[in-house]
This record gives structure tokens, sequence and C-alpha cells, in this order.
């Protein structure tokens, strides 16, 4: 090849770099990233594990949190370059990342339930509404006459969740500790066997997970219980002077038997305190 070949051929990759360079970025590229949250687990974020399959974990900011959904006209969820699909497979089709292409099954919109549904039929659900780390993201078989529709929020990543998974809460020397008989709390010593950790914010209100259910209350003066987790008040914990405090603005405070109960909260300063 002579010289004025060479030129024109260094002229003619010059430029399609120049191209490539000047191209310009997909469109999906430019829409926000948003975090998928179970309604009735605020907190918890579908979560891409290793190997491409979505579970639901404590709310981070991390990356494999993070997605781009389609618009309210519905189109594919993406994940970076691949997108989400869960397939019209079996009982518990997962959650998954595939490339993107045209099937029904990685295409998705908010339906007239407000489901998170797709082309294929399913429509989003956490297994069994768990608040396990790592719970089943899958699919399930969208009913016509769906007597509780599953529901989700896109929320934006930069909402702030400082969780903390399968800790301790203490409680002055001793730590919160559920009785399984009876299904209530009392304060134990943190060396008691089989004691139960806890997931939670410890920079807002938030629910206090443990084997797949949360901290609840019923009615003033009832015993705190593990139950079926939802976005209420009622469930929504923080630290304040010591105690545990509900958005009803009502405490965990022991009665005379060290159970815990639903209390006006005391004025005296509490020995609550989320572990290290």
């Amino acid at each position: 090849m002579g010289f004025g070949s060479r030129t024109i051929a260094g002229a003619a990759s010059a430029a399609l770099l120049l191209c490539a360079a000047g191209a310009e970025e997909p469109g999906w590229k430019r829409l926000p990233e948003i975090t998928l949250q179970y309604d009735d687990l605020p907190g918890m974020c579908v979560t891409v594990d290793e190997g491409g399959v979505a579970g639901n974990r404590a709310c981070t900011g991390a990356p494999n949190q993070r997605f781009r959904a389609p618009g309210p006209d519905g189109g594919v969820l993406r994940y970076g370059d691949l997108c989400m699909s869960a397939p019209d497979e079996g009982n518990y089709p997962e959650l998954r990342t595939v490339p993107c292409g045209s099937g029904g099954d990685h295409y998705w919109i908010v339906d007239h339930k407000g489901r998170l549904a797709n082309n294929a039929g399913r429509c989003l659900q956490v297994l069994g509404g768990s608040s396990r780390e790592g719970e089943v993201v899958f699919g399930a078989r969208c009913l016509i006459d769906d007597p509780s529709p599953k529901t989700w929020r896109f929320m934006p990543p930069d909402e702030t969740w400082e969780s903390r998974t399968d800790t301790r809460i203490l409680a002055g020397d001793q730590c919160l500790a559920w009785q399984q008989s009876g299904n209530y709390f009392k304060a134990a010593p943190c060396d008691t066997p089989g004691l139960l950790t806890y997931s939670y914010a410890v920079n807002r209100p938030s629910q206090i997970r443990a084997r797949s259910a949360c901290l609840s209350t019923s009615i003033p003066g009832s015993p705190l219980t593990l139950g079926d987790c939802h976005d209420l008040p009622s469930q929504m914990w923080a630290l304040e002077n010591g105690w545990l405090r509900n958005g009803d603005g009502r405490c965990a405070a022991p009665d005379d038997e060290g159970v815990l109960r639903d209390e006006v909260c005391p004025t005296a300063i509490g020995s609550f305190a989320f572990a290290p």
C-alpha cells in the first residue's frame, strides 16, 4: 500500500471515530434511574444478584438496585444494557436479566389495577410478601379478578436508606428478643441461644424485619408481635429518646413483666439503641 492509500485509510478511520464520538446516545439512557420497592415493604429494593436473578433486599442505593423504567405507555424495564424478564413459564418464574428484544416477557406496564404487569400475562410480586433478605421476586399470573393486587413504587435512587441487616437491637445491656411461644417481645441477654437479628434503617423511620415478618402492633396496650408486613404508620419505627417509636406516635415500652407493649411514650429516657 502506498503513502497516499495509507493517508486515505487513516483519514477514513479518523472520520469513523469522530462519527462514533458524536453519535447520540440511545434515548433510554436519558431516562431517569429508579429503584423498585414493593408497596408493603418500603425500604426493600429489587436487587439483581450474581447470575442476573433478582431478589428483594434492603435498599442501599447500590448500582445493582438501579433500573430505568418505561413511561406511562409501557416498555422494557432496563438494567444497564439488559432488560428484566419474567417469562410465562411455571408457577414462579424469577425476574432476571435477559438481552433486550421484542419478547412480551420483558415488556412492562402499570396496569389498571396498579400492578406491574408484562405482556406475557405475569404480574411482579415478592414471594409471600416476605421481608426475608433476598426473597424471590417473580412473575405471578395476572388474575382478572385480583382481590388484592400487588403494587410497586418507582423511587429515585437518591432516596437514602441507611440499612442494616441481620443485626441486634439493644435494650440497655440486653437485646430485643422475640418469644416464639406466644409471639411477643422481651429483653434478654445478648448471648441467649437463637436470639433473633433484625433488618432496619437507622436514618429514617422504617419497618423492623425478622423471620420474613415485621414488628407490629394491633391495638393500644397490646404486646408487640411479628406480623405480616404492610406500609402502615404502626409498622414504621424510629429511635427517639431511647425508645422505639412508631409512626402513630406510640412506643414499645415494657410492662411489669418485661413484655413490650404498645404504650404512650414515656417521658423518661429509654435504653433502646441500634447495635453498632
